[in-house]
């Protein structure tokens, strides 16, 4: 009796491995791969539950300040944390480095035999928006600065050009400071006497 059921298990136990046996690797049908989401032409909008494609990389600079920016306005600031962060995100027309000038927003200018004016050529510059930086913008900043309704404590940096103390005393108007953009790309200024401090001056103004 014992040896029946030890036989009818072993018989039972063959099977089994022989059914597994006869299963022949990878005969079931592979599954298809997911199919990877189209992206969104271009202009379209993508569909709900679909991710956007990421953005590019952003440059990021961080700057230690000991106290709160006041102002961003470079004709009003006077405070360091204000000047420092003026000098991160403003240019002007050209810069000093160990006391030498050298070019900001004016990549060239030359100087009149007489020393009195001085003409900047500028070079394709943007501002953080995407518009071009003009010759107008710097008339306009120059305007200020001389303006008496502004009452800037940097106008000195632009008392050498022509009748900028009259300007600054609101005896002529604005109009008449000795600056003038003949074009986009260029500007010309125009000093009451020859002024040999002029363009290191010039660099102290964003």
């Amino acid at each position: 009796m014992k040896g029946r059921k030890l036989l009818a298990w072993m018989l039972i136990i063959i099977l089994a491995f022989g059914v597994v046996g006869c299963t022949t690797p990878g005969s079931e049908e592979p599954e298809e791969p997911a199919e990877e989401p189209e992206e969104p032409a271009e202009g379209e909008e993508p569909e709900e539950g679909e991710e956007e494609p990421a953005e590019e990389s952003k440059k990021i600079l961080r700057y230690s300040l000991t106290a709160d920016v006041p102002t961003l306005d470079q004709h009003l600031a006077n405070s360091i944390p204000s000047a420092t962060v003026g000098h991160q995100i403003f240019e002007g027309l050209i810069r000093t480095y160990q006391g030498e000038v050298r070019p900001g927003i004016a990549e060239d200018w030359d100087m009149s035999e007489d020393g009195t004016v001085y003409t900047f050529y500028l070079r394709d510059a943007q501002w953080s928006d995407g518009e071009p930086v003009t010759a107008q913008d710097f008339e306009y900043s120059f305007r200020r600065l001389l303006d008496p309704e502004t009452a800037s404590g940097y106008a000195f940096i632009g008392m050498a050009l022509k009748n900028a103390n009259a300007v600054n005393k609101g005896e002529v108007p604005v109009e008449e400071l000795g600056v003038r953009a003949i074009d986009e790309k260029t500007l010309e200024v125009e000093l009451e006497n020859p002024a040999g401090y002029f363009l290191s001056m010039l660099s102290m103004m964003q």
